[in-house]
């Protein structure tokens, strides 16, 4: 019998707070990657409850962040979704509609 080799990998994400609870600086760290606590102003990070079939969302970004990259964080991210919603269900129609919303959403932001 062959016994499987499990790999595990960890992502780490240190939040410093100020007094009233705000990000004021997000770092993160890849063991993956080789990154440890590279600075970034945004973080989303969503999880899937199977059992309960709810989404489990930290939303944080840094009280400075400027509201420009705020609207590229969201244009990349739609992107990202329809490409992985296309790789994840094979549904092309769906994945084009995705994109679509995303160019206009850049568009309609300038």
């Amino acid at each position: 019998m062959i016994k499987k080799k499990v790999i595990k990998k960890k992502l780490l994400i240190d939040i410093e707070l100020d007094n009233n609870n705000i990000p004021e600086n997000i770092y993160w760290t890849s063991e993956k990657e080789n990154i440890f606590k590279k600075p970034c102003k945004i973080c989303f990070l969503y999880t899937w409850d199977e059992e309960k079939k709810i989404l489990f969302r930290l939303d944080l970004w840094c009280k400075k962040t400027k509201i420009e990259d705020m609207k590229n964080f969201f244009y990349q991210s739609f992107l990202s979704m329809g490409k992985i919603y296309k790789k994840a269900t094979n549904d092309k129609n769906m994945s084009l509609k995705i994109e679509k919303f995303s160019k206009n959403f850049l568009k309609n932001e300038k």
